[in-house]
């Protein structure tokens, strides 16, 4: 039967929008919010795992971004597949490791020296066939220009691949930890420098990364990250500059890199960010979306 057969004490003239509004009505009682996170069964036992927790610079930028996403994927550690994107990126700071392991030894460092170490990243990053012969084939070709136009500023005494795990060091009461790709010593004395970080992708876009007037995004807080822990440790190391390096080229065929020199005023304000989240975090407040998207667990059940 069509609706043309239906009797007419059975139909009525709907407007569009009053459908569109009906539709959202039904959906919303149907479907409901996001069931909450945090419950009575598994509150003890989430306190027990943050009992030992410090905070990456990775971290604040994802609860930042996302407190139910961060829960799920730092929290849980919910299992997931590796991306060529994160491959790559790990097989370029294994390749300026080793140029600066090389110049350490004495030697100027060569592709020959570093081309091996990224190619075995690459073929031991439990990618597809597809995905490592494209990121093989293609890879070298990204990071080959940018190591030559670095080499000459690589020197052995540069701290490389630093971790900070084992200072345990702590700024506001927050327990912290990171890893910064590479300082450069200002001078012989070894007490202030660079802090440098690579990025790769498109350094034209920086939406939600690098916000040059507001000195802020993802990419300027880790670069802050990093100041506190070069200057709160052990190593007792004053940031001189902050510097992200991109690995690709800009549309004019250029390396591009962005500079920051952090107030003191600057590093102060940040430190109390980071405390704010942490006592988000202790507060186990999880369940804001955030800039969540198409995530399967975004409405998902807690599965504990």
């Amino acid at each position: 039967m069509f609706v043309e057969e239906l009797p007419d004490e059975t139909t009525a003239e709907v407007t569009v929008s009053n459908t569109e509004q009906a539709v959202t009505e039904i959906l919303a009682e149907t479907l409901g919010p996001a069931p909450a996170l945090i419950t009575d069964s598994n509150r003890e036992l989430i306190r027990e795992f943050l009992a030992g927790y410090r905070l990456s610079p990775t971290d604040f930028s994802a609860y930042k971004n996302s407190p139910r996403k961060f829960f799920f994927e730092r929290i849980l550690n919910l299992p997931s597949e590796p991306s060529p994107y994160l491959v790559f990126g790990n097989a370029v700071h294994a390749a300026m490791k080793q140029a600066v392991l090389t110049a350490r030894s004495g030697e100027v460092p060569t592709w020959q020296d570093v081309v091996d170490i990224f190619t075995d990243v690459i073929r031991n990053g439990r990618l597809d066939e597809h995905e490592t012969g494209y990121l093989l084939s293609t890879g070298e070709k990204r990071l080959r220009p940018f190591f030559e136009s670095e080499v000459s500023g690589i020197t052995g005494s540069s701290m490389v691949e630093y971790s900070f795990r084992e200072h345990k060091l702590k700024v506001n009461d927050v327990p912290l930890t990171g890893k910064i790709d590479r300082f450069d010593y200002a001078d012989q004395s070894k007490t202030s420098g660079t802090v440098i970080d690579y990025k790769t992708g498109n350094p034209t876009s920086l939406t939600g990364k690098i916000s040059i007037r507001k000195r802020s995004g993802d990419y300027v807080d880790q670069l802050k990250f990093y100041q506190l822990l070069l200057e709160n440790s052990p190593l007792k190391l004053k940031v001189n500059e902050a510097v992200i390096k991109y690995v690709d080229p800009g549309s004019d065929g250029r390396f591009v890199s962005f500079r920051f020199s952090f107030s003191a005023d600057e590093i102060e304000a940040f430190a109390q960010e980071v405390q704010d989240v942490y006592q988000r975090i202790l507060r186990l407040e999880f369940d804001d979306p955030g800039n969540m998207k198409d995530a399967w667990y975004s409405d998902f059940p807690v599965p504990i």
